[in-house]
């Protein structure tokens, strides 16, 4: 069972070989789910899912966040038809490095605060309650 898993192995990457030779990533390579298997021990990391991060300024993160993801969504489908991304197995994340680095030493008032200087209606608590909580989850993505 040993030499059968091994000689599986040794035929994925012999196949592999000349791919990653060229630059190409593993995860290009069209591999079926058994030499998937095969290497897995390998920890390719080109075999990986890759994660896209896109930083974005706070005003359109805040103000404009469908949009911003709708623009995410959309460069990912042009990676997609460039077989740069498995939009299957990738994952595409949008933050504001710069609103998380302000918010990540705010008390939670400072943090609604903050919110509401960035535009948000003064009188909509539940809009600011709903931001306050989303605003926490970005470490979590």
């Amino acid at each position: 069972d040993g030499d059968v898993r091994q000689q599986a192995e040794r035929v994925c990457l012999e196949r592999l070989l000349p791919e990653l030779q060229r630059g190409v990533p593993a995860r290009r390579v069209r591999l079926s789910a058994e030499e998937r298997l095969a290497i897995k021990s390998m920890g390719l990391l080109t075999l990986k899912p890759v994660i896209y991060v896109l930083n974005v300024d706070e005003v359109d993160f805040l103000l404009d966040h469908e949009r911003v993801l709708q623009e995410a969504d959309d460069l990912v489908s042009e990676l997609n038809d460039d077989d740069d991304v498995d939009a299957a197995r990738d994952l595409v994340t949008v933050v504001s490095a710069k609103l998380e680095a302000e918010i990540s030493t705010m008390e939670d008032a400072a943090k609604l605060e903050y919110l509401q200087s960035m535009g948000m209606d003064d009188d909509d608590d539940d809009n600011a309650a709903n931001s306050l909580a989303f605003l926490e989850k970005l470490s979590y993505q």
